[in-house]
């Protein structure tokens, strides 16, 4: 039977590779803001980085942090501590679909 710990204490704060992930995960999501918001540019500055870059950073804040606090809570409930966060982000094809079929028409 793993050993049962709290949630909140069941991962490592930071393990080899994570300054890597971190990057690479952040790089992949600005060059997808930044082609976004490129395609968008007919809708005006206002929309754009008044509403829809504020509204990203805060999906992605929240994201991360839910996909954080799952990996933590089955980590404690399974005593495993291997497992990490899934990384949440803009899906490419996700960003062309949405901004081309849903926003510009």
């Amino acid at each position: 039977v793993p050993e049962t710990r709290p949630w909140y204490r069941s991962l490592p704060w930071a393990t080899r590779g994570d300054v890597d992930a971190f990057f690479a995960v952040f790089s992949n999501n600005l060059a997808n803001m930044l082609v976004g918001t490129s395609i968008l540019s007919g809708l005006g500055q206002e929309i754009i980085y008044g509403r829809i870059i504020p509204g990203i950073a805060v999906s992605m804040v929240v994201g991360n942090a839910w996909y954080q606090v799952q990996a933590m809570v089955k980590a404690g409930r399974t005593g495993r501590t291997d497992l990490c966060a899934q990384p949440f982000g803009i899906s490419t094809p996700g960003l062309f679909a949405f901004c081309n079929t849903v926003i510009l028409p």
